[in-house]
């Protein structure tokens, strides 16, 4: 597996470029700002990029995705209860953005219990709403792409538009009640373990204890 992240925008998104050693292929996680930066990136790997993979649907995981889709032809993977988060009118908002953003070709969507690979390199998808309505985590050999959905001792917000803290709750449980252990790659700060976060993180505990 190559791995590379990339922190992009003023909310310090971290982006994750995934790719098969043998067929080159990519995936590009959460381009939440910078597609030029991020593309640099993905040359100096000598990557192809088979999909732009979303963890949910707010400004600072998407602003790049235009610009990564027009210079790749790449398909736009998100869950169906995020896609409208995608609209200029939302994720363009000048507030957000001085760059012209458009919305992207979707070209599939998320599912719970579903996958998708890259190359030899197979994704599962979890559907953890919480955050947003379609947030998702991602699971590949030991290492979870956890988008908003867990951070570092912490969870994502649950007061923004679409949040709800009660599905948030589930969703951090049934993370925990995962078998094993992971590399957990969240979508801002710290990089951490799930074993760790079972032991430590406070939202996590209170998840299982419910």
């Amino acid at each position: 597996m190559i791995f590379r992240e990339v922190t992009v925008g003023m909310l310090r998104t971290h982006c994750y470029i995934v790719g098969d050693e043998e067929t080159r292929e990519c995936a590009v996680f959460d381009p939440g700002a910078s597609g030029e930066k991020i593309m640099e990136t993905v040359r100096e790997l000598g990557l192809t990029v088979k999909y732009i993979v979303l963890t949910h649907g707010h400004f600072d995981h998407v602003l790049g995705v235009p610009h990564i889709q027009e210079q790749t032809g790449a398909e736009v993977l998100i869950h169906r209860a995020d896609e409208a988060m995608l609209h200029p009118e939302v994720a363009g908002r000048r507030a957000f953005t001085q760059a012209p953003y458009k919305m992207p070709r979707i070209g599939g969507y998320l599912e719970d219990g579903g996958s998708f690979r890259v190359g030899g390199l197979e994704f599962s998808v979890l559907n953890t709403p919480g955050h947003t309505p379609g947030s998702c985590v991602f699971l590949c050999g030991d290492v979870m792409l956890s988008g908003d959905t867990l951070f570092c001792e912490s969870c994502g917000r649950c007061d923004l538009e679409g949040g709800d803290e009660a599905q948030m709750m589930r969703s951090l449980r049934r993370l925990a009640e995962l078998p094993g252990n992971y590399r957990v790659y969240p979508g801002h700060e710290d990089f951490t373990t799930l074993d760790y976060e079972r032991r430590c993180n406070p939202y996590m505990l209170e998840a299982v204890r419910r």
